[in-house]
């Protein structure tokens, strides 16, 4: 038996991610399972929009994502003329309830539309493998938190907790600035619980 309904709410849910993306100039996207090292020259670029974050350079998004044995990440990569402009990876989960959807990874050079675009891609990704809800981990004053809203995220308390805890170990660092959540870029990559 088909379920009609599903379906046709599958294909309208597809069809209003794609009918909003707007047009990023000569970028390729593409599906891949291994990193290479480019993304070491992507991270120096992309992260210069953070005061606070982890290094994700190619040793360890190759160590967390690729080198897993049950390897059920999915990575979306964005280039333009061979260089990497733009990276989010995807994981989903069954539970009974249903079927979990998770960005783990979002990160993209400053450019209009390009993360906005990134991450339709994969939510349309999602919805093909029949996720019922999609969660992401931000920070309350992360940049990018109004592209997530415009698209239809809205704050959610989730069971994966979203709280950071620091200490610091100099007198370099002000409290004030580790504690301005605007200063930070978190994902559930940052931790090891997915």
């Amino acid at each position: 038996m088909v379920d009609v309904v599903g379906w046709i709410s599958c294909t309208l849910i597809r069809f209003f991610i794609i009918l909003g993306k707007k047009s990023v100039k000569g970028v390729n996207y593409q599906w891949i399972r291994h990193l290479d090292e480019r993304v070491d020259s992507f991270w120096e670029k992309a992260s210069m929009q953070y005061n606070i974050m982890v290094k994700k350079d190619f040793k360890y998004l190759d160590w967390r994502y690729c080198k897993r044995p049950n390897n059920d990440y999915h990575i979306l990569q964005a280039e333009r003329n061979g260089e990497i402009i733009g990276i989010i990876i995807l994981k989903y989960e069954g539970n009974g309830n249903g079927r979990t959807g998770f960005i783990m990874e979002y990160l993209t050079v400053k450019e209009p539309y390009l993360m906005e675009n990134l991450v339709k891609r994969g939510l349309v990704f999602l919805s093909q493998h029949k996720v019922d809800e999609v969660f992401v981990r931000l920070s309350s004053g992360d940049p990018v938190k109004d592209i997530f809203k415009k698209i239809g995220f809205k704050p959610k308390e989730c069971r994966l907790g979203s709280d950071a805890v620091y200490k610091t170990y100099s007198s370099k660092v002000e409290d004030s600035f580790l504690r301005d959540p605007s200063l930070w870029h978190i994902s559930y990559g940052d931790c090891d619980s997915l």
